[in-house]
């Protein structure tokens, strides 16, 4: 069904003003002026706009699904991706810092196995030196 709707701020002073968007946040239907001053306050500025008008400006209740192309809408959207974003860097950031750490530790491990066995090889044909260049190359 759908009716006139008049602006939620202009009706507390007692105006009738058509109301065309509404903040789905705030729950609250705007007229243009007040739309604007909505917008213009920091804490408001990234909500949601939604139309609540067809083309002959009567409210359409089925439209919480219907989001306008307004700076509040799509700056909205830019929010929910940047936190998506947000999300999977500081997922792959632990993958990361978890990799580094098992190679970390897997050299670690590498070089205290060479330096056991360069500990225990007495011959002289030169598997002291391989070790010795084993273990510079781990080091890098």
């Amino acid at each position: 069904m759908a009716t006139n709707r008049n602006c939620d701020r202009c009706q507390l002073n007692e105006k009738s003003t058509l109301g065309i968007p509404k903040c789905k946040e705030c729950e609250e239907v705007y007229c243009t002026d007040c739309v604007k001053s909505h917008q213009s306050i920091k804490t408001f500025a990234s909500h949601y706009l939604i139309s609540i008008s067809n083309q002959d400006g009567l409210i359409d209740d089925d439209t919480d699904n219907d989001p306008i192309n307004t700076v509040s809408g799509i700056l909205h959207r830019l929010k929910q991706m940047g936190e998506e974003h947000e999300t999977q860097v500081f997922k792959h950031k632990i993958k990361e810092e978890c990799i580094a750490e098992k190679i970390s530790r897997t050299k670690f491990q590498l070089l205290s196995q060479l330096n056991n066995l360069e500990q225990n090889t007495t011959d002289s044909s030169g598997h002291r030196d391989r070790i010795e260049h084993m273990k510079n190359d781990l080091k890098q």
